[in-house]
């Protein structure tokens, strides 16, 4: 898949937003948003992501392959292991007191968007 394009279409998701301690966040939501892809066309996608860390704080995109998703670490909200728990915890490379990190589902992961 190729991005030709992307536009955030007009309708947006709220994210959901909890405090997880003083100074720090996590937060999930969605976004819609259109992709234009050279072979499959303009597609719809939601993208999902996840947003941790203190606010504020400057932010790092953590991408991972094809079987990563937005989850990266356990956190005080969303306390399941992640796929990227020693990189981001307290005195780690990606310390939430630091630094936000944020991570996007994989598009199309869902089953949603079935192109080549």
């Amino acid at each position: 898949m190729s991005f030709a394009t992307a536009a955030v279409a007009t309708e947006s998701f709220a994210p959901l937003s909890v405090p997880v301690d003083a100074g720090r966040s996590a937060v999930r939501g969605e976004i819609a948003a259109v992709l234009s892809m050279r072979h499959g066309g303009a597609r719809p996608v939601r993208l999902r992501y996840e947003l941790v860390g203190r606010a504020g704080a400057p932010v790092v995109v953590l991408a991972g392959g094809i079987s990563a998703h937005r989850h990266v670490a356990a956190n005080a909200e969303f306390p399941e292991k992640g796929w990227a728990e020693g990189l981001v915890a307290a005195g780690r490379t990606l310390d939430p007191a630091v630094r936000q990190v944020l991570a996007f589902d994989f598009i199309g992961a869902d089953g949603a968007l079935d192109l080549p």
